[in-house]
């Protein structure tokens, strides 16, 4: 008795723990099953799209409200576009979403800041008037400054969601490596009570008194792992020889309300829907079936009841006899619909984050404490010349040498001090060899103590935009801005030749052979930049082109490259003010003992041919025709007048026709109609004396008269 009583006591103790292992078993899938179902209700909606869209519907009302200001639209668009933001804004605040992003402290408290933002501009926007511009842009302003704000708060639900996603991605993974483990702690007891069955069947001849009790212990475990099955989330099921069920358990009734009797008797593939294409799948069924080994996650849909579409998935294994001949299968069966819909989701929601992501044309990455990449955006890859998925796990200076020395400093700074650095200009060579500027700025991603986990990195590429200030600057030195501004805008020369009618203004130093005959070169050359300065200042004030330099004076157009409401106006104005800026320098040479300058001005308005000349290698841009002739007679005038300006009937003329005529325009008195070279008719000229401006309030040194000039 007691030796039979010690085989018995290996029996049931493996029994206890085989019941441990399948209760530990559908502990597990219970768990799995609850973070699926979890993930499912609570990805369902995509938090990170409705409150990105925040800042989209806020840009469309600040351009509706731009062009109701310019009466472009209605009454009625504004206010439905209105309410649409609204709207938007209030959709994250109702219903589960609401719970989901009050885990967002930053983001909730954000927009409700900018609701009450809303509900205090509101009135505004109610009692905007169509037209009045002027308001809807400072509306548009106070708008606009919310949109940071909006991001932050795209930014923050961003880290949250992800942050949920990881846990929920661990906590799914320790669930399944759990009940890898039972599984095959459930594999291993059954292969040892296999075992010892046999050995008992070899010592019947000894066993035969506990032959029964053992029978009875079998049928009785039987029953129980039948009950077991049949509580379990899984369904189990068997096949003979031949691969037709013999057993189906009751579960698969209630997860697809198929009556498992109506399946007895048929194989898995008589079951197979028409639908169902994929052939390679059912092909390495096949294959592991004929060879008889065991398999696992072999995924396939079937029809329920109703004939909808479903998706089971199922795990077996061949079993034998007592003689070793094959006997069927032996496995479990899951219905995966919901999992596979609530991964097809979180599946889609990671790829539109990353589309998004690498969509941006500036870096964005993810770093962890110790500096290496849990995320990297294509872009990023593209300049590094790495592939963004192989950069994960790796830093900076595994890519970039010296540069990534740096970039670890700035990120040790941020887990330091646990404050965000802002925006920074920083060198770097990329993949290609080619030298960038980037404008980087980096932000700490905390955990719920507060402690720095992440480091999330955000780097613009302002090479280009540089370039272009660079260029600026130097394009400043040659051309007038009006000119600047157009080279910049255009690849190409600036445009085909064609006639217009513009302002021209030439202005030069009266005796300067005389004057420079006294002076070195260098006081000479000095003389002239700074009158070249004083000159192109006031030019460039009145919105003049400046074309060139000419010696002693210069030579300034009014209307080019394109034409203005008040060129003429603007000609008039400029031509008394550098009358006046020389006055002014006057009153400063005399100061220190030099001797007072007189500047000749003539100013005309026309009709002149615009365009380039020159080659592909030397463009100009040029002015001509008979209107700068006559300009340029007009000021070689002024010495016979002995005036400080000689200007066109014309241009007087224009100057009135134009909406807001110069206020400086009656100090031009008309004086005697001169003979132009070239012209049969004589032209009716206006002058300006300098002693006009001084008796106008000038407090500045008059130009002298030619003797004067001539003693100084």
């Amino acid at each position: 008795m007691k030796a039979a009583a010690v085989p018995r006591r290996r029996f049931v103790a493996l029994g206890a723990a085989i019941v441990i292992f399948i209760v530990s078993l559908a502990a597990t899938a219970t768990r799995l099953y609850t973070v699926e179902t979890d993930v499912a209700r609570e990805f369902g909606e995509n938090l990170v799209w409705s409150v990105a869209q925040n800042e989209t519907e806020l840009l469309r009302f600040t351009e509706t409200l731009r062009r109701y200001g310019e009466g472009e639209s209605t009454a009625g668009e504004l206010q439905r576009r209105f309410d649409l933001l609204w709207s938007r804004l209030s959709v994250p605040r109702e219903g589960e979403m609401n719970t989901w992003l009050r885990a967002v402290p930053e983001a909730w408290s954000i927009i409700d800041r900018v609701l009450v933002e809303l509900a205090r501009i509101e009135p505004r926007v109610e009692a905007l008037a169509p037209g009045d511009a002027e308001e809807a842009k400072a509306i548009a302003a106070e708008l606009h400054a919310l949109l940071p704000d909006l991001h932050d708060a795209t930014l923050a639900t961003s880290h949250a969601e992800i942050a949920r996603l990881t846990a929920w991605s661990r906590s799914r993974e320790q669930a399944l490596i759990t009940a890898l483990f039972l599984l095959l702690g459930l594999v291993v007891s059954a292969g040892m009570l296999v075992a010892l069955l046999l050995a008992e069947l070899r010592s019947r001849r000894v066993l035969v008194a506990t032959a029964e009790a053992a029978e009875a212990a079998a049928r009785e475990s039987e029953q129980r792992l039948r009950d077991m099955i049949e509580a379990a989330t899984d369904w189990v099921w068997e096949t003979d020889a031949e691969n037709r069920f013999v057993f189906l358990s009751g579960r698969l009734r209630e997860l697809s309300g198929e009556d498992p009797k109506r399946l007895i008797g048929r194989t898995r593939e008589e079951l197979r829907l028409p639908d169902d294409d994929d052939e390679a799948n059912w092909t390495w069924y096949r294959t592991l079936m004929q060879r008889r080994e065991p398999f696992h996650d072999f995924e396939f849909p079937y029809a329920d009841v109703a004939g909808k579409r479903r998706w089971a998935r199922i795990h077996g294994r061949p079993i034998y006899d007592a003689e070793g001949r094959f006997a069927g299968y032996r496995g479990t069966g899951r219905d995966i619909t919901t999992e596979r819909a609530a991964t097809a989701a979180i599946a889609e929601s990671r790829a539109l984050l990353r589309a998004v992501i690498d969509a941006v044309p500036a870096i964005i990455n993810v770093k962890d404490r110790d500096a290496r990449y849990v995320l990297m955006n294509r872009f990023q890859g593209e300049m590094y010349g790495v592939d963004p998925d192989a950069a994960i796990g790796k830093t900076s200076a595994d890519f970039t040498g010296s540069y990534g020395g740096q970039s670890r400093e700035f990120d040790q700074e941020v887990i330091d001090t646990g404050r965000a650095l802002p925006f920074r200009e920083r060198k770097f060579v990329d993949a290609k060899g080619g030298r960038r500027v980037w404008w980087t700025a980096k932000t700490p991603l905390k955990d719920a103590a507060g402690v720095v986990r992440h480091i999330v990195t955000v780097a613009l590429d302002i090479t280009e935009l540089k370039a272009a200030e660079r260029a600026r600057t130097n394009l400043a030195r040659y051309f007038s801005p009006n000119l600047v501004e157009l080279l910049i805008a255009k690849d190409e020369p600036i445009g085909q030749v064609r006639r217009q009618e513009v302002a021209v203004v030439f202005a030069d130093l009266v005796d300067f052979t005389r004057l420079s005959a006294r002076e070195t070169p260098e006081r000479t050359m000095m003389l002239l930049r700074d009158l070249h300065a004083r000159l192109t200042d006031v030019v460039l004030s009145h919105g003049g082109t400046l074309e060139k330099f000419l010696g002693d004076g210069l030579m300034a157009t009014f209307g080019t490259p394109v034409r203005g409401p008040r060129d003429a106006s603007n000609a008039l104005e400029c031509t008394v003010g550098m009358i006046e800026a020389i006055l002014s320098w006057n009153s400063q040479r005399i100061a220190a003992g030099e001797a007072p300058l007189r500047i000749g001005i003539g100013a005309h308005f026309g009709p002149v041919i615009l365009g380039d000349v020159g080659t592909d290698r030397r463009l100009e841009y040029a002015v001509v025709g008979d209107t700068v002739n006559v300009a340029n007679r007009l000021e070689e005038m002024t010495r016979r007048l002995g005036a400080a300006a000689v200007v066109s009937r014309a241009l007087v003329e224009a100057a009135r026709g134009e909406p807001t005529p110069s206020p400086r325009l009656e100090m031009f008195q008309p004086a005697a109609a001169q003979v132009i070279e070239g012209h049969d008719e004589k032209l009716e000229v206006f002058v300006l004396h300098a002693d006009r401006l001084v008796a106008a309030g000038t407090k500045t040194i008059p130009f002298p008269g030619p003797s004067r000039l001539a003693r100084g």
